[in-house]
């Protein structure tokens, strides 16, 4: 097996979400791989206090996925460097959910991004 850049993650899931193998980071779209660490307090009402109104697909009902659900969103754009992404995401969400654990990795293929 050959790679310019690899990412691999262990999952412990959060209370009040499944085992099912869709939870499993890493999460993919297109060239982008996501990873999520820790856990996010009363994640199910984490949209309606970020006061995001955008409808998320979500591949699976985790506090990680909709991590990733967030993060692809804003990605998608390409407005944004993918630090800047993950740096303001983690702003937003640590300012409501203060003890939210979010440990981030974030790869291209080419460079990984990760916040701790």
């Amino acid at each position: 097996m050959r790679s310019h850049s690899v990412l691999a993650a262990v999952r412990s899931a959060t209370a009040d979400t499944s085992h099912e193998e869709s939870e499993a980071a890493p999460f993919r779209r297109e060239q982008w791989l996501f990873s999520h660490n820790g856990a996010v307090p009363d994640w199910r009402h984490l949209l309606a206090d970020l006061g995001e109104t955008e409808h998320l697909v979500l591949d699976a009902r985790s506090d990680s996925a909709l991590l990733w659900a967030l993060a692809a969103t804003r990605l998608s754009t390409g407005r944004e460097l993918p630090s800047h992404v993950l740096l303001e995401l983690l702003r937003a969400i640590a300012a409501i959910r203060p003890t939210a654990r979010l440990n981030l990795l974030l790869s291209d293929g080419q460079a990984i991004t990760a916040t701790a």
